[in-house]
């Protein structure tokens, strides 16, 4: 008799909630339709989830479809259960509970999205409508109905569940603003902490396209997910799921934080460099974490540009390159003769961090010079390789040039600095203030077969005539030839004046 109550009462409530049918806000740029609003059914309700699917895409299914993507539901709301939603929140708290809609299930909504979007959050969800009239006023997340039936399902569900337990933690509770790298990168460590790797491989085969894409500039591409899942993995192999940890602070500071609070010394720009000399070598005999733990990356391997020196004879290799923040640029030696003089110059304000890679039959050592300018003596005799890996600790993108010269007494010429881009009057001799000072420096640069005495004065003597006049006669078919001149003059004029100032413009570009 009980049991045949107990079926009354239960019966009811089943049918109510397989039939419960929504209007839902979805982002419209990333709905397949460009829709705003989309009609859901709530197909299963499990402890944690209410699962809706959208209501036309559902209906439309053949039966035996249907069918099927029940039982993908039914598997997708146990794994939800019992491994996603206690494991994520046990290392990183919970969602907010009951949050706004004063319920303890989250929203689980499948529509269908572009083919490239998988899934996303709307943290416009958890404001009254009264401040975002969008919003569905639930903890909600959306997943792509294309992926229902995939393995990948559950770690993209991992993945968006991870989005809202960090609106909880770091946006209500902490009342901070995550940047969207780390976020991103959090959001990329959940499925592996739960043991999934699918997604790893997938955002591998993204990676290997676009090694070199910057981990911090977030541009919302494949290329960005890639390498924010690879890095990620990479910390967790190191350091574990407490480098996620939610901090008061963001991005580099919040990582930079929880790496002291478990006990390494290391700061953001060391487990970068050690990362990039993974990619490259692949190797811990280089450094303690220059190699990759996780099986799914311990193959992969990047290669930098390689560059041929001869062995016989001296020879110089000049590099001018642009790299983003925390993006690897990496460039290989092979050959070169005798000692190797080493330059570096980069912009003004900007931070670079360089690593040389020293090689000799297949054994190799790291060294992290502190100046911009030093030379290897019997470089040839010591090793058979250089590589060079540097990245910029600033944001933007920012220039530099490399210089390697190999050879006995093979001197690498230092650029001068000059305190002006341009010469803006005539100068001649007696003049004296801050133009001669411009020019004084400009002729220094040009070397001592211009300028012997290399004299900064701000005064146009002598030397300085004499040497205007050797820049003259150096440039005579751009600056004596068109006036019908002869001799040099020494004194700077029109076609002096343009000569000088367009090798200025050179300089500084």
């Amino acid at each position: 008799m009980r049991k045949e109550i107990f079926l009354l009462i239960f019966f009811p409530f089943f049918v109510f909630a397989q039939s419960q049918k929504e209007i839902f806000f979805v982002e419209k740029s990333n709905d397949l339709f460009q829709r705003e609003k989309v009609l859901a059914k709530l197909e299963k309700v499990s402890k944690n989830a209410y699962f809706f699917v959208e209501n036309e895409w559902w209906g439309n299914l053949e039966e035996v479809k249907r069918e099927k993507l029940r039982q993908k539901l039914e598997e997708l709301a146990f794994e939800f259960d019992f491994r996603i939603y206690p494991q994520l929140t046990k290392i990183f708290g919970t969602e907010w509970k009951p949050g706004i809609d004063n319920d303890d299930k989250i929203t689980i909504f499948f529509h269908r999205m572009r083919p490239e979007i998988s899934g996303y959050f709307k943290d416009a969800n958890e404001y009254l409508k009264i401040y975002y009239p969008d919003s569905n006023e639930r903890e909600m997340i959306y997943l792509n109905s294309e992926i229902l039936e995939d393995e990948i399902a559950k770690e993209k569900l991992a993945h968006e569940f991870l989005h809202l337990i960090s609106f909880n933690q770091k946006n209500r509770i902490l009342n901070s603003e995550e940047e969207t790298f780390l976020e991103e990168m959090r959001a990329e460590a959940a499925p592996l902490i739960l043991g999934y790797s699918k997604n790893l491989e997938k955002r591998l085969n993204d990676f290997l396209k676009n090694p070199f894409d910057s981990l911090t500039e977030w541009e919302e591409e494949k290329k960005d997910y890639a390498i924010a899942s690879i890095f990620s993995a990479y910390l967790l192999d190191y350091f574990g799921p407490q480098i996620f940890s939610f901090s008061k602070n963001s991005g580099i500071l919040a990582i930079e934080e929880n790496l002291r609070k478990i006990g390494q010394r290391e700061n953001f720009s060391d487990v970068f460099r050690n990362f990039a000399l993974a990619l490259l070598f692949g190797d811990c005999q280089i450094t303690q974490k220059s190699c990759f733990l996780n099986q799914s990356l311990k193959k992969i391997k990047i290669f930098p540009q390689l560059n041929f020196l001869p062995k016989t004879s001296e020879s110089s290799l000049t590099l001018f390159g642009k790299v983003k923040e925390f993006s690897v640029y990496a460039q290989k030696i092979i050959g070169g003769k005798g000692k190797m003089n080493f330059k570096f110059e980069g912009e003004k304000d900007v931070d670079f961090n360089i690593s040389l890679v020293f090689c000799k039959d297949s054994k190799c050592e790291i060294f992290f010079p502190k100046e911009k300018e030093f030379v290897v003596e019997d470089f040839d005799k010591k090793y058979d390789s250089l590589t060079l890996v540097l990245f910029s600790k600033t944001k933007g993108e920012h220039s530099f040039s490399l210089t390697f010269a190999f050879g006995e007494g093979f001197e690498i010429k230092t650029k001068e600095k000059i305190s002006c881009s341009k010469i803006t009057k005539y100068l001649k001799l007696g003049m004296k203030d801050s133009q001669v000072k411009c020019l004084q420096e400009f002729l220094k640069s040009q070397g001592k077969d211009i300028y012997p005495e290399s004299l900064v004065t701000g005064y146009f003597g002598n030397l300085t005539e004499k040497a205007v006049k050797r820049f003259q006669k150096k440039y005579s078919k751009e600056i004596l030839e068109p006036l019908g001149l002869k001799e040099a003059t020494g004194f700077v004029g029109k076609k002096t004046l343009e000569k000088i100032n367009q090798i200025l413009a050179q300089t500084k570009s």
